[in-house]
């Protein structure tokens, strides 16, 4: 049985990836075994149901599950026409802000910032606010780290 969640996410990194370096570059396996919270066989399952039901496609060799995978054109217009399907790379981006070693506070800062940027339509004096914020609990030290996991929050 496939995992819905994990699915969104496979999707979602290999249409970001399509959209920067083009609809048919494959993407090695290490890259979305990597991009993925998952299990590597877990993710390796989720991915031959994707493309079973005609969303990848991937690369086989003799004795392994995949080598390399693309996004076909039916995952692109399942994540352009579901508007639920595309918030995983924000969420892959507020994990890793989580993750991070940065103080309790910055980070639950960072989280909120990184959501009102993903966020259509969202009001810049409540963005004007956390960054205030933000900056104030910052050190010097940190600040660059903090700036740089909101920068892949903008990209989304």
């Amino acid at each position: 049985m496939k995992d819905v969640q994990l699915c969104r996410e496979i999707l979602s990194f290999l249409y970001d990836f399509a959209g920067e370096h083009g609809h048919s570059r494959f993407v090695p396996a290490y890259c979305v075994r990597d991009a993925v919270d998952a299990p590597h066989t877990k993710t390796n399952h989720n991915v031959i149901c994707l493309e079973q039901e005609g969303y990848l496609r991937t690369i086989r060799t003799l004795g392994t599950t995949f080598v390399a995978v693309r996004i076909e054109p039916p995952g692109r217009e399942l994540l352009e026409s579901e508007p639920q399907m595309r918030p995983m790379k924000s969420e892959r981006v507020i994990r890793g802000i989580a993750s991070s070693d940065l103080d309790p506070e910055v980070k639950d800062l960072l989280c909120q910032v990184a959501m009102r940027l993903t966020e259509q339509g969202d009001n810049p004096q409540g963005l004007r606010a956390l960054f205030g914020e933000l900056l104030a609990r910052t050190t010097d030290a940190d600040l660059a780290r903090a700036l740089s996991l909101l920068a892949e929050a903008v990209t989304c």
